[in-house]
């Protein structure tokens, strides 16, 4: 085998992993991103931001334990919200 030979099983092995590669990203049925809305969220980072900055400034941040197979949630004073939960393996939204 001469270097020409050896360069072009190269090539071509290289080729055919670029093409696995397509092929099993067309396949795949969700994308990396979490969020289908990602850039609209994006654009409401600020008020996040500042919801978390007046919890850390009010101590309001909540204790949060496990216990068995319980997830125990303790706030310190009295609130009234929606939780989410996700399980990212999945990337479902749970109530």
């Amino acid at each position: 085998m001469n270097w020409g030979t050896k360069l072009i099983i190269g090539m071509l092995s290289f080729m055919a992993f670029i093409v696995i590669l397509a092929v099993l990203m067309m396949r795949s049925e969700n994308d990396a991103l979490v969020d289908n809305d990602y850039y609209e969220k994006g654009l409401r980072y600020n008020d996040q931001y500042r919801q978390k900055e007046q919890v850390i400034k009010d101590n309001a941040s909540p204790d949060i334990e496990f216990s068995g197979d319980n997830l125990i949630i303790r706030f310190k004073t009295q609130a009234a919200g929606t939780l989410k939960i996700m399980r990212t393996a999945k990337k479902a939204w749970t109530r």
